[in-house]
């Protein structure tokens, strides 16, 4: 069991975590679609990649807010 001030910093820095995760994915979408004219194969890998690796973000933003209602 953690103690109070380490649950809260453990929250916070995995806060930080999420939304640096999320925000970098959303700025690398907007990048690459704006770029439709150049649109190949490799940007559309990259867009599905950074779409996946939101939904890992944000399912890991989803668990961190269950356990600490649940706590």
């Amino acid at each position: 069991m953690l103690l109070p001030t380490e649950a809260t910093m453990l929250v916070v820095i995995v806060t930080l975590e999420i939304t640096i995760i999320v925000m970098g994915n959303v700025f690398t979408i907007f990048v690459f679609w704006t770029q439709r004219l150049r649109l190949k194969r490799t940007f559309l890998l990259l867009i599905n990649l950074a779409v996946a690796d939101s939904f890992v973000g944000l399912g890991k933003a989803l668990l961190l807010a269950t356990n600490t209602i649940l706590s």
